[in-house]
């Protein structure tokens, strides 16, 4: 996969291709909805969208924290690194908001807008910044039988849902997991 520095360096060589383009988002009671606007589908934007591809994968390497919780709520890669580019660029635009009203005039809900202009300029400033963040080493586990890896998974799971729950409220929850971390360590040194 590639570095940030390198998609930092291919999303320069966009920069004068896509200089009148822009980012649209709409998202609220109506769905979320991403479009590339002011330049018409062409080369550039299709390796665009291929490269936020990467962008959006790659972003699973950093730290949890660093990320606002709507990109880890986002499910395909291109829509994580489109909501990074909202949330952490710096360069997003409010647009105007809207009620959504259904048949009989009842409210259905908020829709809002925004943009982002100059997306390939705002997506290498975000690389080179989120090049300067160590990744998080993954520990890897050498277990002996297909067991120990089977029952490994719900503590990951767990772990993960801890961290989530820490974020939400607070040092409670990181000392329980710290002690359930440490006593699952534990666990395998006395099996030998």
């Amino acid at each position: 996969m590639m570095t940030w520095k390198e998609l930092q360096t291919e999303f320069d060589a966009l920069r004068n291709s896509l200089r009148f383009c822009r980012l649209d988002y709409q998202w609220g009671s109506a769905g979320i909805y991403y479009r590339i606007a002011g330049g018409g589908r062409n080369h550039a934007t299709r390796r665009f969208e291929a490269l936020a591809n990467i962008a959006g994968l790659k972003l699973s390497e950093l730290p949890e924290e660093v990320l606002n919780t709507q990109i880890h709520n986002t499910a395909d890669p291109i829509s994580k690194w489109y909501e990074a580019l909202r949330h952490h660029s710096g360069s997003f635009d409010f647009g105007f908001a809207a009620q959504e009203s259904g048949d009989n005039g009842e409210s259905l809900g908020s829709i809002f807008t925004g943009s982002l202009h100059h997306p390939a300029d705002s997506s290498a400033l975000l690389c080179l910044q989120f090049s300067s963040i160590p990744i998080e080493p993954q520990l890897k586990i050498k277990a002996k039988n297909k067991i120990w890896l089977n029952a490994n998974i719900p503590f990951q799971w767990l772990n993960t849902q801890f961290k989530r729950e820490a974020d939400d409220r607070g040092y409670l929850w990181i000392v329980l997991a710290f002690i359930i971390t440490a006593l699952l360590a534990i666990v395998p040194i006395w099996n030998h």
